[in-house]
Formats: C-alpha cells, structure tokens, sequence
C-alpha cells in the first residue's frame, strides 16, 4: 500500500466536500462502493432515517449539540469483497438496512476543536446502536480526522438484540502531518492488506472474513503484546552492544542502566507527542548533521550530546539557568550544565532545540553521578561528564537502526489506536422498526 497515496487523500480532506473526501480516502486503501443513501446531512435526517430502541438519550442529545453534519459515505458488503481484490462485484448497488453482513462507513463533523476519547466513544456508539451492520465513523474536527470503530455480537438471550463491544479509536490523526503510526494503521486496514491477512489466516473471502481482519488488526492487546516483544528485543541487543560505566564501589548491571534508559526515553516520547519537545531531536536525518562525526551510523554520540543533554541540563534545570560547562572541574559538578560541546558540528542549533523543552521537576531525570568530584564519596552512574564520557558508549544503531533502532520502533507504535472502557449496549433488530430500502 502506498503511504504516501494515503497521506495525499488525508491532505485533502480539510479543503473539501468531507463526504467526497471520506470516499476518496477509502478508495485508496481499496474500498469503494455505490451504496448509499442520500440525505441532507442533518443530524435531524440521519436520526430519522435511522432510529434507536430509545429515543432522546442523553448521548443522542449531546450528538445533536456537537454534530454539524452526518452523512452515510457508503455500504460495503460481500459483493465488493472478491477472490481478485482489484475486481469489484456490483450485481446491485441498492443500500440495504437490514444487511448485517457489511459495514457501513460515516462521515461525522463536530463543531468544537477538540473531543475526548471518551466522547468519541459515545458518537461512535451512538451511530451504532441505530444501524445493523458494523459501522465505522470518520469524525472530521478542524484539521484532524478521529475513526471510530465497534464490534457486536449477538445477544445471549434475545436473538433480537445486538450488543456493541468495545470502542476502538484511531484518534486525532493529523491530516496536514500525519504520524508514521497512523499511515501504518491506515495501510493495515486497506482491503489489499486484509485480503493477504485471510488468505495467511485461511478466513473466508467475504465479509466475515475481512471482518474478522478488521479485528485482529485494530486488537490493542495483540499491537500491545507486539510492541513489547519488539521491545524486550531491543533491550536484549542494547545490554550486548552497550558498555556503561563500572564504578568499583557502585557497580550496577548493563541491564539495570538499560531499564533506565527505557524508562527516561519512553516518558520523553509521550511529551514529545504533546509537542513539548522539538521532534528534529529525534529525526535521524536531521540530527546527524548537527553532531560531529565523519560516520554517523558507525558512531555513539547521539546519547551523549542529544539525549544525555536533554535528560540532566535540559530537563532537570531551569530554563535560565542552562548553559555549557566550563570542562574543567575543582570539587564539584555541575549537573546543569550543557556538555559535549566538542561532539557537537552546531552547539547552537541543538541548544535553540533544547530551548523548547521546559523544566521538569522530578527525580526520572536527575543525574545519578555523585555531586563530589573527587574523593572517597566520588562516584559515577549515568557518567554526565565531559572529562569521563568515555566510559560510556551507547551506539547510535541503537535508536536508529531502521528495523530495530528504539526510535524507529517508537515511530512505528505511537498506541494511537485507543480503546475505551468496555459499555454493553443493547441494540435492537427489529425489522419492523428499521425496514428496508
């Protein structure tokens, strides 16, 4: 799948009609369908076409408040899933209520800039609870894109009823920047992607099982399971390649420094995400040419001068009070204090980098080597020192190896897809009620 096919459908949705858009997007990742209904886009049409067991409920309220606009994009069914993924099978192209075996997509735009998960959760139960069929939900807010997805299952004592299971959320994709994660989610989800997971898995190619495809690719505690085999990997090969300071009276194991690291790096990931830390710092591409070796792949100053900078002067100290070490050093250290300058092909360039991040005041990130320089009560831990920084030597692979670097797994699971507490929600299937078109 083409992700920068995706990227340029995403891009276009802020400056169109979102209904024509939303097809669009679905047509590159493969689905495409001339089933449909055509409403005016109220929300007061939509919830008249498609009515509830109950009526005015308090999420059915909040819906009306915050949608500006609802809109059936298409109905995607078994005739569209064929054995040759690009021939598509259109014996009839009327839309069908009452045919469980398809989904449904939706377009949905609110009026706020910003919805909770937990209110994303609502909206997709509430489009859901009218309709028979899976549906998935687009929600356009300003220049993001939310996808809302629930699953079913068949009441176990009233054969009438559905009940919804989980939300799940692909949230808050950027549609002028998306993040690599979500353009994976999205090229996962396309029906070429699906149609190779039922032919791996031996499903049936029809709805069921792109279903069923549906669902392994969006199962949260699968993505989870996944991201920390690929973790515990990662660990493994960072204690073998990795040499870390061995202070005679504090000796501590490779994999204790490594376990440290995980945990310092993976909080600065999570506020990298809410833009609190300049994204160049992590950006291979960007980065090396601010660092001064000939042979970047081949080197291990990203540690030191990026992430060592940014774990102790950075982070641990005020903003005022930031600057780079004199080297030289009597009785004491200085903890606040920028080093590896001489690592470093542009000091300023990172420095204006570092300024961007503010100060946290937390122990995570305060510098383990003692405050005494010298003496019986001198110690190293994390070796922040311009004069000992040998000692230490974490390869720049290590986060950037492009199928194993802890950086590049990172990218690749930004857990953006979210699933919400589990609500049982009983929908009815009653064929006088919902009728047929």
């Amino acid at each position: 799948m083409n992700k920068e096919a995706i990227k340029a459908a995403l891009a276009a949705i802020p400056t169109g009609n979102f209904l024509e858009k939303s097809k669009d997007l679905l047509a590159t990742i493969g689905y495409r369908s001339e089933r449909t209904l055509e409403l005016s886009g109220t929300v007061h049409d939509f919830f008249k076409e498609f009515l509830p067991l109950n009526l005015n409920t308090k999420t059915e309220q909040e819906f009306r408040k915050h949608a500006e606009f609802v809109q059936l994009i298409f109905q995607f069914t078994s005739d569209e899933v064929a054995d040759d993924i690009q021939q598509r099978l259109f014996e009839t192209d009327a839309f069908d209520k009452g045919d469980t075996d398809s989904f449904l997509f939706c377009a949905v735009e609110l009026k706020d800039n910003t919805y909770s998960r937990t209110r994303y959760a609502e909206f997709t139960r509430e489009i859901n609870k009218r309709l028979l069929a899976p549906t998935v939900v687009f929600f356009r807010v300003a220049n993001r894109l939310t996808i809302g997805f629930t699953d079913r299952r068949r009441h176990k004592t009233d054969a009438d009823r559905d009940v919804l299971g989980q939300v799940t959320l692909i949230k808050d994709i950027r549609l002028n920047n998306p993040h690599r994660a979500h353009l994976d989610i999205l090229s996962e989800l396309s029906l070429e992607a699906c149609a190779a997971w039922i032919d791996t898995h031996k499903k049936p190619k029809n709805f069921d099982g792109l279903l069923a495809a549906w669902l392994a690719k969006l199962d949260t505690e699968e993505l989870n399971k996944q991201f920390y085999r690929k973790l515990f990997a990662w660990f493994e090969w960072a204690i073998e390649v990795a040499t870390f300071p061995t202070d005679e009276t504090r000796v501590l194991q490779p994999a204790e420094h490594v376990i440290r690291l995980i945990t310092r790096l993976l909080f600065i990931w999570f506020i990298k995400e809410k833009g609190l830390i300049a994204e160049p710092l992590f950006n291979k591409a960007q980065i090396q040419d601010l660092l001064a070796e000939d042979n970047f792949d081949s080197g291990d100053s990203y540690y030191r001068a990026v992430l060592h900078n940014l774990f102790f002067a950075t982070l641990n100290t005020e903003t005022d009070k930031r600057k780079f070490s004199t080297v030289g050093y009597t009785t004491n250290r200085d903890f606040s204090c920028y080093r590896y300058k001489d690592q470093m092909r542009d000091p300023d360039k990172l420095l204006e980098m570092f300024g961007k991040t503010p100060f946290i005041n937390g122990g995570l990130f305060e510098c383990l080597d003692s405050w005494e320089a010298t003496g019986e009560a001198s110690y190293r831990i994390d070796c922040f020192s311009d004069n000992q920084y040998k000692k230490l030597s974490i390869p720049n692979r290590l986060f950037f190896d492009e199928n194993r670097g802890l950086l590049s797994l990172l990218e690749h699971y930004k857990f953006t897809v979210e699933e919400n507490t589990p609500i049982e929600q009983e929908v009815a299937l009653d064929p006088e009620l919902l009728g047929r078109v």
